[in-house]
């Protein structure tokens, strides 16, 4: 095991899981491992990106819907918390934490452009259900991927924050 640190949860338990966070660890250097992290961590769907999109959201709408402008805010904390994880799993892993994700072998850095900036009801909620949905359904892919019971325990939890996440915006798409 690689230099365990204790992860600390966010504050506000109303938009994450309660289940307490696993320590950040892995196994031994992987880096494949680091390699499948880096597109959880800068992607078009990606942590990177849903802190920045909730973000953006969150400014946009505060004058029209400030109840959603608030919990965009929220999650996107959380979203920062999966952010730091995955930058220290990456490290411990023995990659590099950049802004770069890696698709058919190309590297594609984050930018901007990989922001919804669509910022009308419902389209908004539709489109963070589907990136919460995407997050998940790559988390559990990668979980069936790595064998390092450290990191996928790390990758377990934060699929139950983004289900959180993802009931939250489908109630508020409900109530649109």
């Amino acid at each position: 095991m690689r230099k365990p640190t204790a992860a600390k949860p966010t504050t506000n338990k109303l938009y994450q899981s309660p289940e307490n966070y696993p320590p950040i660890a892995v196994k031994e250097c992987n880096l494949q491992y680091a390699a499948l992290l880096s597109n959880n961590f800068a992607s078009t769907f990606s942590e990177t990106t849903a802190i920045m999109q909730y973000n953006y959201q969150k400014w946009a709408l505060a004058a029209s819907n400030l109840k959603l402008s608030q919990t965009l805010g929220h999650i996107a904390m959380v979203e920062m918390k999966h952010l730091d994880f995955l930058g220290q799993l990456i490290v411990l892993l023995g990659g590099s934490p950049q802004y770069i994700a890696v698709n058919k072998n190309r590297p594609t850095y984050w930018n901007s452009r990989m922001i919804f900036a669509d910022t009308t009801l419902p389209s908004v909620l539709q489109r963070n259900i589907q990136s919460e949905q995407y997050a998940i359904d790559a988390y559990q892919n990668q979980i069936s991927l790595i064998q390092d019971e450290f990191v996928t325990a790390i990758l377990a939890r934060i699929i139950l924050d983004e289900q959180v996440h993802l009931e939250i915006f489908k109630t508020f798409l409900e109530n649109c």
